[in-house]
């Protein structure tokens, strides 16, 4: 019994000193009507009045709310019973660590007098620069802290460059402002201190430095006025700066990069580029056709190197096959199996003068370049076997008529000359004859001699008098254009050649021939 009395002392005395506390708080929030879920119930005044329903509903709604903060109060009584030994300050404390509903009321409550309340803002700023100040490690722990979230949070990163750049900005244009006001008003006091400044930065300890900046701006004065004066100079300058850009990859990004940024700053070179492309636009057709002569003038003759196509100056660059090896190894893999060396030619010893010519060097077009340097084969690069097979001598020898007399299929279609161009079209139905070799090849008339040829006229029907094509054909090439085919096409395969044409002839035939050969002569 004494031991459970005990218990019930302490934790009366406890609920005591919790309620005192709660009791002064909430005085206080009260006296400076600061915002708060705890109240004070004050004494109770009864009015008679006459009861309703929804007065009864009020009521029901008051007690059930003032019974759930009763009972979250005892918990709170009930968890913290074991710490009545220690001060308050740091059971609170120990309560801000713990209850997270209790820290988050703490925040918003901090927030919301930050924001109303003016002195206390005040008062808090300068505190916190107080601190900041004083202490080292608090100055330490926070710059940590701002680096790390400038390196992780990039909006905050954004906003930080925003606010540097907007502070510069405002800067330099007040120290432009004051810089021109006072260049006006002290004109004759600037001269007499560049004279001083100069006088003395010569017979200063370090001349070294002026005289190599005195240089620079001699020199460079030097060349604009050679630039402007000599016309040599100038289209020499020209020629070394255009090859340069063309060759040197980085220079070329740099130069474009420099422009764009002039283009966005300076108002007066974006409104002479608009200009110039105005008047590209709209000019003549005269000056279109000069142009496009220039650009046309050496005429498709440099080779690319990986798709073999003739092209244009503008559109091929010199290889250099150590851009390749640079960039990485696939690239370097990529370039060695596309490239192709059977275009370049080498002088000899023989040769006295060494020339340079297109075909001593090796060209590429900027589609294959891009795909090298991204470690890719182009779609039309050679490497992909896309070459068409060379054509026989057998066949290149045959004539048009020679050539459809040994065709699968011969088509028949009506080619007109177009109005403009002087470019062929095709008008009506395009057909598609079938016809028999096999036929063909035994009705040709055979010779021993190979020098003899036949007239062969070729008709759309045989019901027809008039005939589309009429020329000389030579049987002993139309024998060896289908034996090449044979070889070659497994359409031909199954044609038969007539080797014993000797025998069908009459036993007199070389009598006959050989009287009439004798009557010609």
């Amino acid at each position: 019994m004494d031991s459970h009395q005990l218990q019930n002392e302490t934790l009366h005395t406890a609920v005591a000193c919790l309620l005192g506390e709660i009791r002064y708080h909430c005085s206080v929030i009260r006296d400076f009507e600061l915002p708060s879920n705890f109240t004070i119930q004050g004494p109770k005044i009864h009015v008679k009045r006459k009861k309703r329903k929804s007065d009864s509903r009020l009521q029901r709604n008051m007690d059930k709310e003032r019974k759930r903060k009763e009972r979250q109060l005892l918990k709170q009584l009930e968890e913290s019973t074991s710490n009545i030994g220690m001060p308050s300050s740091s059971r609170f404390q120990k309560l801000y660590e713990e209850d997270d509903r209790y820290r988050e009321n703490k925040k918003a409550y901090s927030r919301e007098r930050y924001s109303s309340d003016v002195p206390c803002q005040i008062a808090k700023k300068q505190s916190k620069k107080q601190k900041y100040k004083s202490n080292i490690q608090l100055r330490q722990a926070h710059n940590d802290y701002i680096k790390k979230k400038y390196r992780e949070n990039v909006q905050f990163k954004d906003a930080c460059k925003d606010y540097t750049l907007r502070t510069n900005t405002n800067l330099t244009l007040n120290f432009e402002k004051d810089r021109r006001i006072t260049s006006r008003t002290n004109t004759e006091k600037t001269l007499d201190l560049d004279k001083h400044r100069k006088i003395t930065s010569r017979t200063n300890t370090s001349p070294t430095f002026y005289l190599k900046n005195h240089k620079r701006i001699t020199s460079r004065t030097t060349r604009r006025e050679r630039y402007a004066s000599d016309k040599d100079f100038q289209l020499k300058l020209k020629t070394s700066s255009l090859l340069r850009y063309r060759q040197n990859v980085l220079f070329r990004e740099k130069c474009k990069l420099k422009l764009r940024e002039q283009y966005k700053r300076e108002l007066r070179y974006r409104e002479k580029k608009i200009l110039l492309v105005q008047k590209r636009r709209t000019k003549c057709v005269d000056d279109i056709a000069e142009w496009f002569r220039q650009q046309v003038r050496d005429g498709p003759s440099y080779i690319c190197a990986v798709c073999i196509k003739l092209k244009f100056r503008k559109q091929v660059v010199e290889l250099d096959k150590d851009k390749y090896d640079k960039k990485d190894k696939q690239s370097a893999a990529v370039a060695n199996k596309c490239i192709t060396f059977q275009f370049k030619s080498d002088c000899t010893d023989k040769c006295p003068i060494k020339c340079q010519t297109i075909s001593h060097k090796l060209w590429i077009c900027y589609t294959c370049h891009r795909h090298l340097l991204m470690g890719k084969i182009p779609a039309d690069a050679s490497a992909n076997g896309l070459q068409l097979p060379t054509i026989p001598e057998e066949l290149k020898s045959l004539n048009l008529l020679e050539k459809q007399l040994i065709s699968l299929r011969i088509p028949f279609m009506k080619l007109v000359q177009l109005p403009k161009g002087k470019q062929r079209g095709i008008i009506g139905p395009c057909v598609s004859i079938p016809t028999d070799v096999q036929k063909t090849v035994q009705i040709l008339p055979r010779s021993d001699d190979e020098t003899q040829v036949v007239r062969c006229k070729l008709k759309r029907k045989q019901s027809y008098i008039g005939y589309c094509q009429y020329e000389f054909v030579s049987t002993k090439k139309i024998c060896k254009g289908i034996e090449c085919l044979k070889e070659r096409n497994p359409l031909y395969k199954d044609i038969a050649f007539n080797d014993k044409w000797h025998d069908n002839l009459p036993p007199d035939f070389e009598d006959m021939t050989a009287a009439q050969e004798g009557n010609l002569f």
